[in-house]
């Protein structure tokens, strides 16, 4: 997971400098920043189809551990 997790963080780190280097500067061209937000968008996009993944097996392995009459916590 956290070879997965590291170069995710790292995308969206870089794209979110660099939108706020572009926006920061009032003299630079703002249609700059458009391509920058949807590469920013399709990484949390990435990072939010990994976790809801990561909670649906967890929520399977918890109801799977109730049905079965075993406790789950403790």
């Amino acid at each position: 997971m956290k070879i997965v997790v590291c170069p995710l963080f790292f995308c969206v780190q870089h794209h979110v400098a660099a939108i706020v280097a572009i926006t920061a500067d009032a003299r630079r061209d703002q249609g700059e920043a458009a391509p920058r937000v949807h590469r920013l968008v399709a990484h949390l996009l990435a990072g939010g189809i990994l976790l809801l993944a990561l909670l649906s097996v967890a929520t399977y392995a918890i109801l799977a551990r109730i049905d079965q009459g075993f406790a789950v916590f403790g």
